[in-house]
């Protein structure tokens, strides 16, 4: 299976796989990056299917560089110089170190909550490049990826309220986004928009202000440059058009929220 490296000179990543015995290595592109260790999750030494690579390739993010010896070489650790002088850094001012216990008392639910969103949205790019894969290996992938069981029924509450409300969800989206298609955009897009869209219209206990604010996040960190713009665009006529009120899903909301516990502010 394709294997992701840093490059030994540490200017970038490459994926390293053997086809017909070789082994070959493919330079990725800023998409492909993003793509493997944003949507994905991936870090170094992780191993990816080849069907995304054959993906990577289609869409020009991955190009072959090197074959065989090369291949190995770009990917092995630079070797350790011997007799290397050390040079002891310059002193700096002693920074007080934080306890443990005082990073947790200052993590705020906002950046618990918008982890959870990540993960969601992780979750459903895989679901809907792959809606067959098991249940049971989705909550894995919630359960190694967040530690908080508060935190994991809540990420589990926005897959499922997603999942459920999707036909609904893509129709609304469909009437705001004039010439544009849910088929024909990016897949990271379109769940983000779905996303951002059950939060703003099914979920009474998140504002819509909060909604809106944490898609347009998901859209800056996960897609390009101008997907944020275009998030906002749709949902603020979402949240203006729409005949969808929050309350439809009240009960639920409340059901998801006392399971969840009561965060506070977003």
């Amino acid at each position: 299976m394709p294997v992701l490296h840093e490059r030994t000179d540490r200017t970038g990543y490459i994926l390293v796989t053997t086809q017909e015995g070789r082994e070959v290595a493919y330079a990725l592109g800023p998409e492909a990056e993003r793509f493997l260790m944003l949507v994905l999750g991936m870090k170094s030494g992780d191993a990816c299917r080849v069907a995304d690579l054959n993906l990577m390739v289609e869409r020009g993010w991955a190009t072959v560089i090197a074959r065989d010896e090369e291949a190995l070489r770009l990917r092995e650790p630079e070797p350790v110089k011997k007799f290397q002088t050390v040079v002891p850094p310059e002193p700096t001012a002693v920074k007080p170190q934080k306890s443990a216990n005082t990073e947790k008392a200052n993590r705020t639910p906002a950046t618990r909550r918008t982890r959870g969103r990540e993960v969601a949205l992780q979750l459903l790019y895989q679901l809907d490049q792959n809606p067959s894969i098991p249940a049971a290996e989705v909550e894995k992938f919630l359960q190694r990826r967040l530690s908080d069981p508060k935190l994991v029924v809540f990420t589990r509450g926005l897959i499922d309220g997603v999942q459920k409300h999707q036909a609904r969800l893509d129709e609304l989206i469909g009437e705001v986004a004039e010439n544009w298609r849910l088929d024909r955009m990016a897949t990271i897009d379109r769940n983000i928009l779905r996303l951002g869209a059950y939060e703003l219209l099914f979920c009474s206990d998140i504002p819509a202000k909060v909604a809106i604010n944490e898609a347009l996040e998901l859209a800056k960190r996960y897609s390009t440059s101008q997907s944020s713009r275009f998030v906002n665009g749709l949902l603020d006529r979402l949240q203006t058009s729409s005949a969808e009120p929050k309350a439809a899903e009240a009960a639920v909301s409340a059901e998801k929220s006392g399971s969840a516990g009561n965060d506070g502010v977003e």
